[in-house]
């Protein structure tokens, strides 16, 4: 779980779903309008990014994608939902 701040960061890691299998879940605050490996992430390590109402938001939504493929195994998908409000 990743957010730009870390009171989403607190909050999430209080949550029920985040207790069922802790040892499988990691937080972290993470900018997705920045370059991941500026941010110590590790390339090309996820299945799957998903993202609600986040992509939208950013300055550049071209070099967000960038930032996210970076992060991405071969044959791997981003998905973000924008809900309607």
């Amino acid at each position: 779980f990743t957010d730009i701040g870390t009171t989403f960061i607190r909050n999430a890691q209080r949550n029920k779903v985040s207790k069922l299998q802790p040892e499988k879940m990691e937080f972290l605050v993470y900018d997705i309008s920045k370059d991941p490996e500026e941010q110590e992430l590790d390339l090309y390590s996820f299945d799957i990014i998903i993202g609600f109402d986040v992509v939208h938001a950013t300055e550049s939504i071209n070099k967000t994608l960038e930032n996210l493929k970076k992060l991405l195994k071969k044959k791997s998908k981003v998905k973000d939902f924008n809900l309607p409000i």
